[in-house]
């Protein structure tokens, strides 16, 4: 019913361009997408936890900025990302970092610090979490 076709092989690839291709372009120099937000604002008293997380992770300064145009989120946040507060148990430990961080304590002053927030940080969370199931109940 069906005609096999017969494989044959394919012939060599044709000899490449005299030319060269052209160079991909070169990254171009736009500033980075924070600049096209705006300036930030004013400096918050109080981080929130993204930016709090931000600093502990090292991809920041930890510094937490209003927006220029004002609004509720933070200027790192106001992409989308939720803004919250730092809990009232973490929000001592979590200036004590920042200020150590800004200020270039040494490493192994840092590191505790860090330990000591991670800690903080995970037992609010877990606070957080039992008083969630705790109401489904």
């Amino acid at each position: 019913m069906f005609k096999r076709a017969l494989l044959r092989p394919l012939p060599p690839p044709a000899d490449p361009p005299a030319t060269p291709s052209p160079e991909p372009p070169a990254r171009s120099s736009l500033s980075p997408p924070s600049s096209r937000r705006g300036a930030p604002g004013a400096l918050r008293v109080h981080p929130c936890l993204g930016c709090v997380r931000s600093a502990l992770a090292g991809r920041s300064s930890g510094e937490c900025f209003d927006q220029s145009g004002g609004g509720s989120r933070c200027f790192r946040c106001a992409s989308g990302h939720s803004c919250v507060p730092a809990s009232a148990l973490a929000a001592p430990i979590a200036a004590k970092f920042l200020a150590a961080l800004q200020g270039g304590a040494p490493e192994s002053q840092l590191r505790k610090l860090r330990i000591a927030l991670r800690v903080v940080l995970e037992a609010s969370a877990e606070e957080l979490g039992s008083g969630e199931e705790e109401g489904e109940e």
